[in-house]
């Protein structure tokens, strides 16, 4: 494993977006292909901390909770992390309501929640922070590459490239923000075009969420596709 990494001219698996979804495909991946060299690109430059760092994580305002129920957590035990989630999450028994015009915490009525696995809670940047740190620990003889501080942009080649790959643009990224790890909602970071890596993987995931790096790659190429064909050729 490496990480910080740098990135290589190939990659088995390359997973766009080093969040809950990308470090978890990270994992799944592993575990079916152990020998695979995979690489998840991930624009911050600054490696989560330490679930355990409760100088970052007890100022609970500053980041996005993430409530996970039933099916997150048979998804997490299946991928072996429901130990480390366990140990970074608080468990949610039921909800506190108040009555009209009452607002003092004592005042509150608990109705605790009738289901058969209990919710957790955690701040999603923790969850990151989980998945990382697991992976560290517990993938460290693996294939598994974790690169902070690079952007990717898939090239679909006209007339499908190289057989079975796609062609990719890793550009380095810096912050810049203050410095200081900040929530995944406040982070900025300057990528620069000029510092291009060319590479190549097998297959491409995207999991960068609202930035969907592949998914507007793809839309692009099937938009000049479509300008490329007469009006009748569209119709099919």
């Amino acid at each position: 494993i490496t990480s910080p990494g740098t990135p290589t001219n190939h990659y088995d698996a390359l997973i766009v977006g080093g969040g809950p979804a990308g470090l978890l495909t990270a994992i799944m991946l592993s575990q079916k292909h152990p020998h695979h060299r995979i690489g998840v690109c991930e624009r911050r430059t600054t490696p989560p901390p330490s679930p355990t760092d409760e100088a970052v994580w007890n100022d609970v305002a500053r980041f996005y909770l993430l409530g996970i129920g039933f099916r997150g957590q048979a998804a997490l035990q299946q991928m072996g992390v429901m130990d480390d989630f366990e140990a970074a999450s608080v468990a949610v028994r039921g909800r506190r309501d108040w009555a009209p015009g009452v607002s003092g915490v004592e005042d509150g009525r608990i109705t605790l929640a009738n289901k058969t696995v209990t919710s957790r809670v955690l701040a999603r940047d923790k969850l990151v922070g989980v998945l990382h740190h697991h992976i560290l620990q517990r993938y460290n003889d693996s294939g598994i590459e974790l690169l902070y501080g690079y952007d990717v942009e898939p090239l679909f080649e006209e007339g499908g490239g190289e057989a079975g790959r796609v062609s990719l643009r890793i550009s380095q990224c810096e912050d810049v923000g203050e410095g200081a790890y900040a929530a995944s909602q406040e982070s900025e970071e300057l990528c620069d075009a000029e510092s291009l890596v060319t590479a190549t993987t097998n297959f491409l995931i995207g999991a960068d969420g609202s930035a969907r790096t592949v998914a507007n790659a793809m839309e692009q190429i099937e938009r000049s596709h479509r300008q490329s064909l007469s009006p009748l050729q569209r119709l099919f």
